[in-house]
């Protein structure tokens, strides 16, 4: 995300996107741990293994 290495803010970049900027920290804080490490190809592998794993499992 290009977005970020500008230097821009959370709400700037939901508006430019068409997100809320609490949604656009939640995704950055989930998938980059620093500025610089936010890949959005890694975080796309990443969604689809969570979204295949079950949430809920019965004992």
């Amino acid at each position: 995300m290009y977005l970020l290495h500008w230097r821009l803010s959370y709400r700037n970049i939901g508006r430019r996107l068409g997100r809320h900027h609490t949604t656009i920290s939640r995704e950055v804080k989930r998938n980059g741990r620093f500025i610089a490490c936010y890949r959005d190809e890694f975080a796309q592998k990443r969604a689809m293994v969570r979204c295949k794993k079950p949430r809920h499992t019965r004992r």
